[in-house]
C-alpha cells in the first residue's frame, strides 16, 4: 500500500459522496489515462479515509481518550468542590448546606455499613 499523500487526506476530510457522482446528462469525454488518474486519486482518498477511521477506532486511542475525559471530569469536580469549600468558608449558607448534606450522607453510609 502506498503512502497516502496530504492532498488525499485533505480531500478525504472535505469531500462528500455527491462529489464523486458523474453529472446527469453529461457525456464523459475523459481519456483512459484521465480515468486511470481519477481512479488512483479516489483510491488514495479512500485509503486516507480508512486510515483515519482505523486510527480513531484503535483501542489504544480510545483508551487514551477515555482516560483524558475522566481526568478532565475529575479536575472539574475538584475545582467545583474547592469553589464550594471557598464559598462555605466565606459564609455562603447555600454552600454550607450542601457541604452539611454531603457530610450527613457520608455519615449515614458509614453507619449503615457498620450496622450490617
Amino acid at each position: 500500500m502506498s503512502k497516502v499523500n496530504e492532498s488525499a487526506r485533505v480531500a478525504a476530510n472535505s469531500k462528500m459522496a455527491s462529489d464523486y457522482e458523474a453529472p446527469v446528462g453529461v457525456e464523459d469525454n475523459r481519456s483512459a489515462e484521465e480515468v486511470q488518474r481519477d481512479i488512483e486519486r479516489v483510491r488514495e482518498e479512500l485509503t486516507a479515509t480508512v486510515n483515519e477511521l482505523a486510527a480513531k477506532l484503535d483501542p489504544q486511542v480510545l483508551k487514551e481518550d477515555m482516560k483524558a475525559a475522566a481526568a478532565e471530569k475529575i479536575e472539574a469536580g475538584k475545582a467545583k468542590a474547592q469553589a464550594l469549600a471557598h464559598d462555605a468558608a466565606a459564609g455562603d449558607t447555600k454552600a454550607i448546606g450542601i457541604i452539611a448534606g454531603v457530610a450527613l450522607g457520608v455519615a449515614a453510609l458509614v453507619v449503615r455499613k457498620f450496622m450490617k
